[in-house]
């Protein structure tokens, strides 16, 4: 499915790093409801979108987690399951940077990138239903000018 996708497409067809923070994860987000939604999304995403996901790093779960993951790793096939990397909070960006730049790396997980003043670059995550303000879109224009600059002047922004 991988090769075919591009050539039906007729251009290249790219693959992602996930990053999911578990911190504040607790026992009330493991209800049959919830599990059962999240298997539902698990199935969609491997049997609509095969092999996009390159990696998905999980960090900063707290210790509880495995009783969680224990459940819940039976919703992905061997392949995906291969693909989730879980890092404590002490070895965070130890895990990042080994498949993620610094500069693409929040602050607050020890990288280099911020989006204005923050280190956890939460400013990106506006409400729905108001506008973006005008000095997020140039702060976050800024960065990604920035980086692109470092990108085009040979750094390496993507490690393998």
């Amino acid at each position: 499915a991988r090769e075919e996708l591009p050539r039906r497409c007729g251009r290249p067809i790219m693959q992602f790093t996930a990053v999911e923070d578990l911190s504040g994860l607790n026992m009330r987000f493991l209800n049959a409801r919830a599990l059962s939604n999240y298997q539902m999304i698990v199935r969609v995403c491997e049997d609509d979108y095969p092999e996009m996901v390159k990696r998905a790093l999980v960090i900063r779960a707290p210790n509880m987690f495995e009783r969680i993951w224990n459940i819940v790793k039976r919703f992905f096939d061997e392949g995906t399951r291969d693909k989730i990397h879980f890092a404590s909070v002490e070895h965070t960006f130890e895990t990042l940077s080994k498949y993620i730049a610094p500069e693409w790396i929040p602050a607050c997980y020890g990288g280099e990138l911020r989006i204005g003043e923050s280190d956890t670059c939460h400013p990106v995550c506006v409400n729905p239903r108001s506008q973006v303000p005008e000095e997020l879109i140039q702060q976050i224009s800024s960065t990604w000018d920035m980086l692109a600059a470092a990108t085009r002047n040979g750094l390496q922004t993507s490690p393998s």
